[in-house]
């Protein structure tokens, strides 16, 4: 597991999911080019305590290449 830190501040949820699942589309992408076609990471959305209120797995971002 990575913990970004920083994160990114967004008006709702669906607009994080939005945003996860374009995100993960790009690493499965540059993943694939490098030839590993794992897909098992999860982007995991919380709220501003820290609290998570959505998880957007990889795989559900369709599978690149």
């Amino acid at each position: 597991m990575e913990l970004d830190e920083y994160g990114v501040d967004l008006l709702s949820v669906e607009e994080a999911r939005s945003q996860a699942l374009l995100a993960a589309r790009e690493i499965l992408v540059d993943k694939a080019i490098n030839g590993d076609a794992s897909d098992d990471e999860v982007f995991e959305i919380t709220n501003e305590d820290g609290r998570i209120v959505s998880a957007v797995p990889f795989r559900s971002s369709g599978k690149a290449g």
